[in-house]
């Protein structure tokens, strides 16, 4: 109990500090539901911190599930984005009976016209991301795949000046490469010989593999159509991952069976659905859009703190003494990448 304390306190306390919006009280001194809805949803800052929060209890999750429940990572990957299909199927028919069908047929119109680049930024940024994810949680600890994760927003910055040509300043240079070698520390477990004999772990590899991978699609984002609703848009990603991962699943299956659905597979399943799966996938995408890839991706580096506290509660999983050094200069890393110029 004390330590879900300190944890919840420690969050409240950032989301105080980094959120400077505030809902508007009515006439008589009360917020209403809706007015708290609509400054969640403008507060990019917000969002982004709601996002790294659900991510880091989907890494938890993801672990037990791989470990414990023993789901291999390709059938819980088709898994997850098969609910997360059919949910928001559902919720696509629901605005279609309530008399918002133009909303959907202007959805469709673009999805037919678009559909080539938003299916691959989709295979991208979700169902291979998280298919590399469940792999890395599978052959590591929860620890190490945070602290890697940080490194993001220095991929965020590169991918956007190779791809778009985003102006990258000395400072944001400087800082990938401080990203850099704090990652490499990390790989090291500490130890430069590893780097030496090139002792790279099964969990690095998969993990570094997939902060590349999100780092681009954060950068890909912007490619999404105007006028294409939020529901829409996550509608077309995780579709296009499920007609990814079919093959993949089927295969897998044949050849280690289908998971027992027992009530501790269904319940991690539901989990990461509804939380990572779609709640998260709508606020980060929300957040770039009001803060920019660059300001939004440096919100990762709280990966580490939720992630490890999480790990810490559930799983009794503990930083090792590189994991906080490597965290430090990744952090310090950030910093510069994020910082901007004085006028």
């Amino acid at each position: 109990m004390v330590k879900g304390a300190v944890m919840c306190a420690c969050f409240l306390s950032l989301a105080i500090k980094l959120c400077q919006l505030s809902p508007t009280v009515n006439a008589r001194g009360r917020t209403s539901m809706g007015q708290v809805g609509r400054w969640i949803w403008s507060n990019g800052a917000l969002l982004c911190i709601m996002t790294v929060l659900l991510w880091a209890g989907h890494f938890v999750a993801a672990r037990i599930a791989g470990g414990e429940l023993d789901i291999p990572p390709f059938q819980l990957s088709f898994f997850r984005f098969l609910s997360a299909t059919l949910i928001l199927s559902v919720f696509f028919s629901v605005t279609w009976f309530t008399g918002r069908k133009e909303t959907i047929r202007t959805d469709f119109a673009l999805l037919r016209k678009h559909w080539l680049k938003l299916a691959a930024i989709g295979v991208l940024g979700h169902a291979l991301f998280v298919s590399f994810v469940y792999f890395s949680l599978v052959a590591g600890p929860v620890p190490t795949v945070a602290v890697l994760q940080t490194t993001m927003p220095a991929v965020v910055v590169t991918a956007g000046f190779i791809l778009f040509r985003d102006r990258l300043s000395l400072m944001q240079a400087l800082g990938t490469g401080i990203c850099i070698i704090g990652a490499l520390l990390v790989v090291a477990a500490g130890s430069p010989a590893n780097l030496l004999g090139l002792d790279l772990t099964e969990s690095v590899l998969w993990m570094l593999g997939a902060v590349v991978m999100y780092g681009v699609f954060t950068v890909l984002i912007r490619i999404r159509p105007d006028g294409l609703s939020d529901l829409g848009f996550l509608w077309m990603l995780v579709m296009a991952s499920l007609v990814f991962l079919s093959p993949f699943f089927v295969w897998n299956v044949l050849k280690n069976g289908l998971t027992d659905l027992t009530p501790g597979v269904i319940g991690a399943v539901t989990y990461i659905t509804l939380g990572p799966g779609l709640a998260a996938a709508y606020f980060w995408n929300r957040g770039v859009r009001l803060l920019g890839s660059n300001r939004a991706g440096v919100f990762i580096n709280l990966m580490p703190i939720f992630s490890g506290g999480i790990a810490w509660l559930v799983l009794g999983e503990a930083f090792a003494w590189y994991h906080v050094v490597g965290l430090l200069i990744i952090i310090s890393g950030i910093s510069l990448v994020t910082r901007k110029r004085a006028s």
